[in-house]
């Protein structure tokens, strides 16, 4: 799994700052000697988090399951552009994601790559047989990677660590959510990136929900 930011505002306290003064600003224009960073962590601090919408981050992320991605795109404010399988054929060894649960040298890991190999046996069959590659496709497993680019505004990346970094989150789903947190942090200043329960012991916000 690789998270890399692609693309983001340059200036994205100082851009969030000036639209924070513009609400209390008659003149509209950005006030003097403003500290951006210190003003984005009193406005969010105050519960105003909309202000965190006027600055995006996108997002590259490689190499999750498609199990991941069917999570990851369930977060309907973010926009998504992900890999085809309809017209990228799969090729190579490392196509599946074993969950920690299985990669132990067990017998049942002995079961799942058996699986995933009759998968892939089957579906380079398919190809070929001159099946078409979205009909193939059907035989693949959620366990198939998978890579997607994500953009969103600040408050919906935030909105989403909140959820995803929960100690109820799957766990590949929060072990993305925390390598995303760690890039993108650095953008939100003091701004804690975590959600509301904590990272650790028992869950009392979510009540063991999963999302």
């Amino acid at each position: 799994m690789k998270v890399t930011i692609v693309d983001s505002h340059s200036n994205t306290a100082e851009t969030i700052a000036f639209a924070a003064t513009v609400c209390t600003n008659p003149q509209g224009k950005k006030m003097p000697h403003v500290d951006a960073q210190a003003l984005l962590e009193r406005v969010v601090g105050y519960g105003h988090e909309s202000i965190l919408e006027h600055s995006s981050l996108t997002i590259s992320i490689k190499g999750i399951s498609r199990a991941c991605s069917h999570q990851l795109v369930r977060h309907r404010h973010f926009s998504f552009a992900q890999q085809s399988q309809r017209y990228v054929e799969l090729d190579g060894e490392d196509i599946f994601v074993t969950p920690k649960t299985i990669e132990n040298g067990s017998v049942e890991e002995i079961l799942f790559n058996n699986a995933c190999y009759q998968t892939m046996l089957t579906y380079e069959n398919l190809l070929n047989a001159g099946i078409p590659p979205e009909d193939a496709r059907f035989v693949l497993p959620v366990a198939t990677k998978t890579n997607i680019v994500v953009t969103g505004n600040l408050r919906t990346w935030k909105e989403f660590l909140e959820k995803r970094l929960c100690v109820k989150a799957q766990w590949e789903m929060r072990e993305l959510a925390e390598m995303i947190a760690k890039q993108i942090q650095p953008y939100y200043g003091a701004i804690k990136l975590a959600p509301p329960c904590g990272t650790k012991g028992e869950c009392a916000t979510c009540g063991g929900n999963e999302w």
